[in-house]
């Protein structure tokens, strides 16, 4: 079995539930399409050696601004004095932070082995 082949898919399929329910909540907005092409990025990256440092970077950058996205929406959902979070806005924040759990064990299982000489 390749190399960080099931954590790039699973985090392939987190990106691409974190596009849809951003879609269905917000429309089809460009952070979406970045959040897809990243994911399809991630997750063809096992099976394109060449691939495989660029795909641990856009894993790194998504899992940083998931890790950004997540405290920013629980602050505006509090806004006013009381905190209210629809189901769907509950599930996108749940797509952010499986973005950022199974990024970050991308860029673990994606790393290069040092070679000590």
């Amino acid at each position: 079995m390749k190399p960080g082949l099931v954590s790039c898919n699973i985090f392939m399929l987190g990106c691409i539930g974190t596009f849809w329910q951003s879609a269905t909540l917000l429309g089809f907005g460009m952070w979406g399409w970045i959040i897809l092409g990243a994911g399809v990025l991630v997750g063809i990256s096992p099976h394109l050696p060449s691939m495989r440092a660029n795909a641990r970077a856009v894993a790194l950058i998504l899992v940083m601004l998931s890790c950004i996205a997540l405290p920013l929406a629980l602050l505006a959902a509090g806004t006013g004095g009381a905190f209210k979070l629809s189901t769907d806005e509950i599930l996108l924040l749940l797509g952010f932070a499986m973005i950022a759990v199974s990024g970050i064990a991308v860029a673990r299982a994606t790393r290069r082995k040092r070679v000590e000489a």
